[in-house]
């Protein structure tokens, strides 16, 4: 991913006023899940990953997942847009199958795939080849599927000039060829672009009707180079992207999923870029980047279903990338803490953490001087455990400075609270020392909701019944700032799944509780009892005894209740004092 440097921000200032008055849309707040992609340190083949997933799972208990080649050595099965004829041999499905009875901890897992070609020009206008480019995908889906995945990871980045055939261009030649629409004007282009689109994303889901289809970026990258006017977009690189997308977001199904994966965030050394004043920002893209090449239509459907992920650069981050002469071991170090918490503090679902030398499974090739598994294994443990990472970094050019006073705690609400009805929350905070402070900055979700710039550093806003992850920044008079650790709110009776006919909707009481949660007399013939963490794994199993429940055992946190009854599944959420 190329480092973008956004010549004009133009910020949405009446989307975010409205939040100050108006209840806060919640832009699908999900678990945070964070996942490894590797590329050219030759790992993660599908042949290899059955005889290796144990080991790799035992090694990384906190990594959620993994982005995987289904060959060796960059077969042609990983290029989407390849004029070939895949099978499942090519597609290595004998080793999916043994790959789908691995899986432990690694629960969400993506098979990578190529947004671009290696052997001929995808020309949009082309019918025999796209005929044979949607069946190829609707193998993929086939692929997905077999592996026990949730779906795959497609790379749209225009690699390996004079070797492969980018779908992106209009107006530029491509690498190899003059572009094919000549005579067509751009318009016509992107319309058959999001044709292709649609055709690629109903293909997917043909036996994967529930897919996540992961970009390493999309529509943020995309509006980046245009460099800040939509007039620049015919000669940009990823011209037709945003149209290509629009396709694959018109055609998913209602449970599937598309996220922006962001890769512009693998440069980020300021806290601040996280949420604002970068084009790496959530916010950015957004409210900004997206809005700006995304169909407005489809804009409605992109906040239901779309999500922005956030993604650190191990490689950048520990000075394997290019030279940064000021980068000592402890500076990557606490560089490499900070970008992974941050990622996974503003991500609305998956942090993924791209590494090109090494092998973060076995620690081959690993930097000197620096233990990356215990740095990621910290800033995962802080984040989870909704703890302070106990500094920022702050950067006004190339060398940060890492900030670690005064220390800001929210006070209110509190951690894992549960909100049982849309309403005014007041989110408060204490600051200590409390000198120097300017301001104080409040965030939902990723959004700034509104600043406090007197004590008691507080403000009011009304919220949905809905999931949240607050955090709150203060900025010192000299411009340095702090982060105070995550709260996590929830949204009562979140979901109830019905097979047949009608179950009751479950509400379990008492909710906080400390030894026994109790289920309603109307929720009858209850054939098993499941309680899940909020990262998916299941704590506890057993049997409903006089209508109780026991959780004494847990330990304190947020936890899933899952009962199965002959009509169906009711799942609640609850809190463990």
């Amino acid at each position: 991913m190329k480092k973008i440097i956004l010549l004009s921000l133009c910020l949405i200032t009446g989307f975010l006023n409205s939040l100050a008055q108006s209840p806060i849309y919640p832009f699908k707040p999900k678990e945070k899940k964070i996942i490894v992609f590797h590329t050219i340190s030759h790992c993660d083949w599908a042949p290899d990953l059955p005889e290796a997933l144990p080991s790799m799972q035992s090694a990384r208990p906190y990594i959620n997942g993994l982005v995987f080649h289904v060959g060796r050595d960059y077969e042609s099965a990983d290029f989407a847009f390849n004029n070939e004829v895949w099978t499942e041999a090519s597609l290595k499905f004998n080793d999916l199958r043994s790959i789908s009875t691995k899986w432990t901890t690694l629960t969400d897992n993506f098979i990578l795939v190529w947004g671009h070609s290696r052997n001929v020009n995808p020309d949009f206008y082309n019918d025999n080849l796209w005929a044979q480019i949607t069946r190829n995908a609707e193998l993929t889906g086939r692929a997905v599927m077999t592996a026990g995945c949730k779906g795959i990871m497609f790379d749209p980045e225009f690699y390996s000039a004079g070797e492969t055939y980018s779908p992106w261009w209009f107006s530029k030649s491509n690498v190899r060829g003059a572009p094919p629409y000549s005579g067509k004007s751009f318009t016509e282009v992107k319309a058959k672009a999001r044709q292709r689109g649609r055709e690629y994303a109903r293909a997917l889901q043909r036996y994967m009707p529930k897919i996540t289809i992961l970009t390493t970026f999309l529509y943020g990258s995309s509006w980046d180079y245009c460099y800040g006017s939509i007039n620049n977009q015919p000669a940009s690189e990823y011209a037709l992207l945003p149209a290509f997308a629009d396709g694959m977001l018109e055609a998913l199904n209602s449970e599937s999923t598309i996220i922006d994966g962001n890769g512009t965030a693998y440069y980020i050394n300021s806290s601040r870029e996280y949420v604002e004043n970068s084009a790496a920002s959530y916010t950015h893209v957004r409210l900004e980047a997206t809005p700006a090449v995304c169909d407005p239509m489809l804009l409605s459907k992109w906040n239901a279903q779309g999500q922005v992920a956030m993604a650190p650069y191990l490689d950048f981050c520990y000075n394997l990338y290019d030279d940064q002469p000021y980068s000592t071991p402890l500076y990557q170090s606490r560089w490499m803490k900070h970008n992974v918490y941050n990622s996974l503090l503003t991500t609305d679902q998956y942090v993924w953490v791209y590494i090109e030398q090494m092998n973060f499974w076995n620690g081959e090739n690993s930097p000197v001087g620096v233990n990356v598994a215990a740095d990621v294994s910290e800033a995962v443990a802080k984040f989870r455990n909704a703890e302070p990472l106990g500094f920022d970094m702050y950067s006004l050019g190339e060398q940060a400075q890492f900030i670690t006073s005064p220390r800001i705690t929210m006070t209110s609400p509190a951690n894992d609270m549960v909100i049982n009805a849309a309403g005014p929350i007041t989110l408060s905070t204490t600051i200590d020392p409390s000198n120097s402070v300017s301001r104080v900055v409040f965030y939902a979700n990723s959004l700034r909701i509104g600043e406090a710039t007197s004590p008691p550093y507080s403000i009011t806003r009304n919220f949905l019944r809905a999931d949240y992850t607050l955090f709150a920044r203060q900025f010192n008079t000299n411009g340095t700032h702090t982060t105070s650790a995550p709260v996590n709110i929830f949204a009562n009776n979140i979901v109830t799944k019905t097979t047949k006919g009608n179950v009751n909707r479950l509400v379990i009481y008492p909710n906080p509780a400390k030894t026994k949660v109790f289920i309603p007399e109307n929720i009858s013939k209850i054939q098993s009892c499941d309680i899940t963490s909020l990262d998916g794994r299941l704590v506890q199993t057993g049997t409903v005894q006089g209508g109780a429940i026991l959780v004494e055992s847990l330990k304190p946190g947020v936890y899933i209740i899952k009962l199965k009854t002959a009509a169906g599944e009711s799942m609640q959420r609850f809190v463990k004092e």
